[in-house]
């Protein structure tokens, strides 16, 4: 059933069973009366699932069993509603069933609040009500409370308030107050108040109460963590104040300070424009006091700053142009001295950083793009710097050869497929020590940078002539260099030294190349048992190589104490130099693959068929150089990888070499096979064996979940996720051993390492990953990580319990975003020499 009130001339609709005098019957026709002097903006519309019923005597109307009424934002719904023709008030209660369990408990909405209660009384004209063991959701959890008043303006008041700041309404963590004011989509004020875990109450408390209760972010404290450190000593890390700068940025200002003098500051900054670009920008300046001043061989004191820069444009923001960087600068000792760095970050021995701005044109084959480019080693200090770098491409191209041919010949010649390709690069480096780079000394770091231009011309064809595939090609390189350098040999220093000529100078080869491959089929089939077949897929390939050669060396008594030798103008230029002489020979190389076809045994008809790779890939390759004078054959590559149980990865490669050698380890031109009767030297190899597996991947994905739940074994059986990857590299070279005139095997550092974890029932998560070095012995770096969700709170633990960062930290906090700083934490770093 269901009604309206609006006004309208018309006759009143009258109960049967009802008395109403003549002055006082409405203006109003429907289900709902309002009497003459009332009138309302918006119409009322109810509805009932059982039943409605009028009391015109009273000017009531009473709704039975899912009943709801609705004035503009207001929704009101309860098993039993009674409202007011004259007075606009409405009565809204749940009821009982046959059982007695109660029903259709009231809930209240407006303007996107949600209010549910045992008993609601609202005036609609006023908009004040009075609500009895009232529940609502806020921004950061739910509220409670025994006696609620709401006012004109939605706030509402609330005697014998809690507070749950859980996204389970159902939580025993509460804060407990005796008043509380509920300001919508604004702030919560309350008296004193105090966490309770279900009825037992904690030592966080306070004489009032202020929650923000809306999304927007606010400016506020940052409360601190503390620990100690053996080096450092105590600390308090991390504090600071967030400062929401507008709708798409805020920034974090923190600090840590050190009872032993040291400290640092850092500055987060947050960007983001919707559909456009986001971003972020970190700075942090530390100074690092370790040792006792009074014992200068102790004491140490450095300074360290770290600039990290993360951009990112939308994909859509500019379908024909795209800007993105990622910038990461810092001194080569800020994550050993920082005591907030991860281990990821402790680990890492290299700095990069790419600015880079790409465009296009549409309807045109050619792009274009800027970049600048760092990289830094905190190992040796060595910092290579490119800016800018210019690139600019032309797509393949196809020469306008079409009138050789004759006009009623609508065949495409093979000269019609001849395309062209043409790139430029332009590039300006500077590769220098970490330790030479300031303003001090720009005039010298300006000299050592190199800088060039390289132009790339390729003209390059595909033809397919029976089961083979010929793919001529010529490439011509030019490079632009604006200097060059000639040696001579300073008489008044007996010694060698260097003029720079500044200019503009080519240098340029070309090369000539074609190939030829095919595909070679194998098939082996079986008529009884599950393996079907068994494919062999080879791919050879044979490409001709000729290269002129350009020599651009210069000869003269330059050398040491004047000897005669030669030397390149263009040595050490960033895009290299031509090689002297010509060189032309054959490319070889042969790809293999090993597929089988198995019954498939998912399938009910028998007739089913997978394919399984046996062997994904088993590649050879080797060259051959005619015109060289001797030692012709270059080395061999062996290489091979396949994957068995979707989990266990194989991989393998090898360098054979085919000649002998003197008594100095030099390759000389004989066949190993004619000098020691061995046909290869197995120069080096590589084995690396990597297995991952993940609860699931074999699992019956297809069943639904209650019928995967309907047992306690399967709740186990998909309730805990176990993880694991195991990988195993192990890696041999020979050396030349001069004391006993041969070669001796050389391995390198092999290690097993494992990393992975559990998951149980979403609620606890285990990660762990180490390593052992079968070498040195030892543990490689081992880190140990656990998390408990508790429901409103969360557990971590972290461990690291071996190396040059021993430490542990555990963490006790509350998950709402309210109320995170509500934690108890301890942090503790160990050096090499301290105990647990």
């Amino acid at each position: 059933m269901w009604g309206h009130a609006q006004e309208a001339d018309s006759v009143a609709v009258v109960s049967d069973s009802s008395q109403v005098a003549n002055d006082t019957i409405p203006k109003k026709i429907g289900s709902l009366y309002l009497s003459q002097d009332q009138s309302f903006e918006t119409e009322v519309d109810y509805d009932a699932k059982d039943s409605i019923k009028y009391d015109l005597k009273n000017k009531k109307v009473r709704l039975y069993g899912e009943g709801m009424v609705t004035y503009g934002d207001i929704e009101l719904k309860a098993d039993y509603i009674e409202y007011g023709f004259t007075n606009n008030l409405v009565l809204a209660m749940s009821t009982t069933d046959t059982a007695g369990k109660v029903i259709g408990k009231p809930v209240f909405k407006d303007k996107g609040q949600e209010y549910e209660a045992d008993t609601i009384r609202y005036n609609f004209k006023s908009r004040k009500g009075l609500i009895k063991q009232v529940s609502t959701s806020i921004a950061n959890g739910y509220v409670f409370g025994e006696r609620v008043k709401r006012t004109q303006g939605d706030v509402l008041y609330i005697k014998n308030a809690s507070f749950c700041p859980c996204e389970n309404k159902e939580a025993k963590t509460r804060i407990h107050t005796s008043k509380l004011k509920f300001i919508p989509s604004e702030k919560i004020l309350s008296s004193a108040w105090v966490l309770k875990l279900g009825k037992v109450p904690t030592p966080l408390a306070f004489f009032f109460g202020f929650f923000p209760n809306n999304e927007k972010k606010n400016a506020g404290i940052i409360i601190p963590r503390y620990g100690d450190s053996p080096n450092l000593g105590f600390f308090l890390a991390d504090f600071g104040w967030y400062q929401p700068l507008g709708e798409n940025m805020d920034a974090k200002f923190m600090g840590t300070i050190y009872t032993r003098g040291s400290w640092n500051t850092s500055t987060d900054l947050r960007y983001t424009n919707r559909y456009r670009f986001s971003g972020g920008l970190n700075f942090l300046f530390q100074k690092s006091l370790t040792g006792f001043r009074e014992i200068p061989s102790t004491f140490s004191e450095t300074q360290d700053f770290k600039i990290n820069w993360q951009h990112r444009q939308a994909p859509k923001a500019r379908p024909n142009s795209n800007f993105n960087a990622s910038v990461n600068i810092g001194t080569s000792t800020v994550n050993r001295n920082n005591l907030n760095s991860s281990a990821q970050d402790f680990l890492t021995n290299t700095f990069r950083s790419n600015i880079n701005y790409t465009k296009t044109f549409r309807g045109k084959p050619y792009n274009f793009s800027v970049s600048a480019s760092h990289n830094q080693n905190t190992n040796t200090g060595a910092v290579n710097i490119d800016l800018p770098q210019l690139t600019f491409n032309v797509q393949r191209l196809y020469l306008p050869l079409s009138f050789l041919k004759a006009r009623d010949n609508g065949k495409t010649m093979w000269y019609e497929k001849i395309g062209m390709n043409y790139s430029m690069n332009f590039s300006n480096r500077l590769a220098t020590g970490d330790s030479l780079i300031s303003l001090r000394n720009i005039n010298s770091l300006t000299r050592q940078m190199q800088n060039g231009i390289r132009h790339n011309v390729a003209l390059n064809t595909s033809l397919k002539k029976w089961f083979f595939t010929f793919n001529p090609a010529i490439n011509l390189t030019s490079r632009n260099y604006f200097r060059r350098f000639e040696r001579r040999f300073d008489n008044d220093l007996q010694a060698p030294a260097i003029d720079t000529l500044p200019g503009f100078y080519n240098v340029y080869d070309v090369g000539f190349s074609t190939s030829v491959t095919t595909n070679v089929y194998g098939m082996f089939t079986f008529k009884k048992g599950p393996l079907k077949a068994v494919r062999h897929l080879m791919t050879p390939t044979a490409s001709f190589f000729y290269r002129p050669g350009n020599d651009y060396r210069k000869y003269g008594f330059v050398g040491n104490e004047g000897a005669y030798t030669s030397y390149t103008p263009f040595d050490g230029a960033i895009y290299g130099t031509p090689a002297p002489q010509e060189s032309g020979g054959l490319n070889l190389s042969l790809a293999n693959n090993l597929e089988a076809k198995v019954r498939d045994r998912s399938d009910t008809t028998g007739t089913g068929t997978k394919k399984i790779k046996l062997i994904e890939a088993f590649n050879l390759n080797a060259s051959h150089d005619f015109l060289r004078d001797s030692v012709k054959w270059s080395t061999i590559g062996v290489n091979a990888r396949t994957v068995v149980l979707q989990s266990l990865s194989l991989n393998y490669a090898a360098v054979l070499d085919p000649y002998g050698y003197d008594a100095n380890g030099q390759t000389i031109n004989a066949s190993l096979l004619k000098q020691r009767n061995q046909l290869v030297r197995m120069a080096s190899q590589t084995f690396a064996v990597n297995y991952s597996y993940r609860a699931g991947m074999y699992k019956d994905k297809s069943k639904k979940k209650q019928e995967r739940d309907s047992t306690f074994i399967n709740n186990l059986y998909y309730g805990i996720v176990p993880e694991i990857t195991v990988g195993y590299n192990y890696s041999i070279n020979q050396q030349f051993d001069a004391e006993m005139g041969d070669f001796i095997k050389n391995t390198t550092p092999h290690t097993v390492t494992v990393s992975g974890g559990f998951n149980f029932f979403e609620k606890v998560r285990l990660r762990y990953s180490t390593g052992f070095d079968f070498i040195a012995k030892e543990f490689s770096f081992t880190q140990f990580n656990v998390y408990l969700d508790l429901n409103c709170w969360e557990f971590s633990a972290n461990l690291v319990p071996f190396g040059n960062i021993r430490s542990y930290s555990v963490s006790l906090n509350m998950k709402s975003a309210l109320l995170k700083d509500v934690k108890l934490e301890r942090n503790r770093s160990f050096n090499r020499d301290a105990q647990f």
